[in-house]
C-alpha cells in the first residue's frame, strides 16, 4: 500500500503559494514599465538633454569635432560609439539605476541616470 506525501492541505497551501508568486511577479512587470528614471546627458557642464530610461532610442551627439551615441534600451543606458582615443566610456557597460555615471573624459560627455523628480 502506497503513502501519499502530500495530503490534501498542502496541496491547498502550494496552490495558494504558487498564486501569491504569480501575483507578485505580475505586479511588478507591471511597476517595471515606467520606473520613474530619467537619463540626463552633459556636455561640459551644461544639459545636453533628458530623456526617459522607459523608452528605446539612440542619440547622436556631434560637438567640437566628435561623435558619440548614448543608447536607451530596455531601460538601461549605455555609450554605444564614441571617436575617442581610449574608449573607456564604451567599456563602462549598462547603468540601470542611479549612482553610477558614464563619462567619456575626452569628449566632457557625462551621462547620469536620475530619479524622474531630480
Amino acid at each position: 500500500m502506497k503513502k501519499k506525501i502530500l495530503k490534501k492541505n498542502d496541496r491547498i497551501l502550494i496552490i495558494i503559494m504558487l498564486a501569491l508568486l504569480a501575483g507578485i511577479l505580475i505586479y511588478r512587470a507591471a511597476a517595471g514599465k515606467d520606473s520613474g528614471y530619467q537619463v540626463v546627458i552633459y556636455v561640459g557642464n551644461e544639459v545636453y538633454g533628458t530623456y526617459s530610461i522607459s523608452d528605446d532610442q539612440d542619440i547622436r551627439i556631434e560637438q567640437n569635432g566628435f561623435t558619440n551615441v548614448v543608447r536607451i534600451k530596455d531601460k538601461a543606458v549605455w555609450m554605444e560609439e564614441s571617436d575617442c582615443p581610449n574608449q573607456l566610456c564604451i567599456y563602462q557597460g549598462k547603468v540601470t539605476q542611479p549612482g553610477i555615471p558614464i563619462v567619456c573624459l575626452p569628449h566632457g560627455i557625462t551621462v547620469d541616470v536620475v530619479g524622474k523628480n531630480k
